[in-house]
């Protein structure tokens, strides 16, 4: 087998996933950047596709990282597959709340809490759900 890092020069295998995020500023890249900032400054919602491996993970993560920490709190989960009561738990414990036992208690604390970041702290929550692509165990 061929020692493909020290052949090369390189610092570390780049084809294993998640080993570091190298941004590429391509097209697509600064494209994903500005609907994310459109949608930050606009308090939207929104979704990225493409297909495996294209970055999206990885452009967001860049984005995420230039956030002023203490005008924003992001919340970023890959727990797609979860429940409606597990998602909303989860969300819970990452806006620091007591998860509830009840799905309807939950969700009006999770309200009141998002309410309470915009209004008393002025603090905007980014909520970012990566392979959104399975999150049809949401909606049944």
């Amino acid at each position: 087998m061929i020692d493909y890092i020290s052949r090369y020069g390189l610092d570390f295998n780049p084809f294993i996933k998640n080993t570091k995020d190298i941004v590429v500023e391509t097209s697509e890249y600064n494209e994903i950047i500005y609907r994310l900032n459109y949608l930050l400054n606009n308090k939207g919602f929104g979704v990225i596709t493409g297909g495996p491996g294209r970055g999206k993970t990885t452009a967001i993560r860049s984005w995420v990282n230039g956030l002023n920490n203490s005008l924003y709190k992001v919340i970023y989960t890959s727990l797609s597959t979860l429940t409606v009561s597990e998602f909303y738990k989860h969300l819970s414990s990452e806006l620091g709340l007591e998860p509830m036992h009840k799905k309807t208690d939950n969700f009006k604390n999770i309200q009141a809490e998002i309410n309470r970041y915009s209004i008393e702290k002025r603090i905007t929550p980014v909520i970012i759900i990566d392979e959104a692509n399975y999150i049809n165990n949401l909606c049944t």
